[in-house]
């Protein structure tokens, strides 16, 4: 079996204070040992494994925030009700993370975890609790099982982790505002292009986050077979003096792009964990596609809602596709003479 390798856990719980402001032993200790235990015992490689406990001085809020960040998996111990375990919980669940949570018999979850797969951890001895995390901890250390780890509250109603989600919609602004509302605006590029005439612009949304290269080859193909035209890059629109040119690519009389930003998208630590499992698990194949098209929705309606809440453009100049659209929607706007 090849295990995951150079894997960092880290536990969160309930923490005590002592009558002299440290911290007490509490169940976080007992289970940080139990998962060591098992590190051990199945010769995981590269794991290291981090409690609130092995955190001292007067920023351990920060701390416990970097560790939850830089983790690749969390243990959350839910076995007292403990805001900041909830709080700890929330921000790795908004950040994607795989998470394990525990507990005991009678914990009682609160409202939104109730959905959310958790395991009973006796908290007696520290062989105990190793010998009821080995499924959970054995599962996540396997490359090939079909389980996702980070299936939470927030991760299932975005069906993508929540700061990728905002991510998406940041890049779609600064594509809006820096390309297409500056062709489509009133008295923008495409009403002073001097030098060709312009009709308007066809955005092409890709499909996935990889291989923008090919993506790139294949609209330059799909153009040329849909509409018998090539593809011209790196036009310069001119426009009268002292305004700069605007560099764009076209068919005809269209401005065609490839919307690149969303490629940024892959370099999401997040996002890198899982196209890293890709080719290994058809659960987790199916649950990045899911994710990649709820991040390129994301885009996709930003942009949309900027292009029709954004008051001084012109009206009907800019089409928003999926490139699985693109071959029909050409031939639609050839046959409006925009091409």
């Amino acid at each position: 079996m090849v295990y995951r390798q150079d894997i960092k856990v880290f536990i969160v719980g309930p923490m005590a204070r002592t009558e002299k402001g440290g911290v007490a032993t509490s169940s976080t200790e007992r289970i940080e040992k139990a998962v060591e235990s098992l590190v051990t015992k199945h010769r995981l490689p590269g794991w290291t494994i981090n409690a609130p406990e092995d955190l001292r001085g007067s920023e351990i809020r920060g701390d416990v925030f970097a560790r939850i960040d830089a983790a690749d998996l969390v243990i959350a111990d839910v076995s007292r009700r403990s805001p900041n375990v909830y709080y700890e919980l929330a921000y790795a669940h908004a950040l994607g993370l795989p998470t394990i949570i525990v507990g005991t018999k009678s914990t009682r979850l609160p409202f939104y975890f109730k959905q959310t797969r958790w395991y009973v951890v006796p908290a007696d001895d520290v062989e105990t609790i190793a010998r009821a995390l080995e499924e959970p901890l054995m599962t996540f250390a396997n490359p090939q099982a079909d389980v996702v780890l980070s299936a939470n509250p927030l991760s299932d109603f975005y069906q993508a982790p929540l700061v990728d989600v905002s991510a998406a919609a940041g890049l779609a602004i600064g594509y809006y505002r820096n390309f297409i509302y500056q062709l489509i605006r009133n008295d923008g590029v495409i009403s002073k292009a001097v030098n060709r005439p312009v009709s308007g612009v066809l955005i092409v949304v890709p499909e996935e986050l990889l291989n923008q290269r090919p993506a790139r080859g294949e609209l330059d193909r799909l153009v040329q077979d849909t509409v018998g035209r090539p593809v011209e890059r790196d036009i310069v629109l001119e426009r009268p003096k002292p305004e700069r040119g605007f560099t764009v690519n076209m068919v005809g009389k269209l401005v065609i792009d490839l919307a690149s930003a969303p490629y940024s998208l892959q370099h999401s630590p997040r996002v890198k964990r899982f196209f890293t499992a890709r080719l290994i698990s058809e659960v987790r194949d199916a649950h990045v596609v899911t994710m990649v098209g709820r991040l390129l929705d994301t885009f996709i309606g930003v942009l949309e809602d900027h292009r029709r809440t954004t008051p001084e453009t012109a009206p009907g100049l800019c089409r928003i596709v999926r490139f699985s659209q693109a071959a029909n929607v050409l031939q639609e706007l050839a046959a409006k003479d925009w091409i």
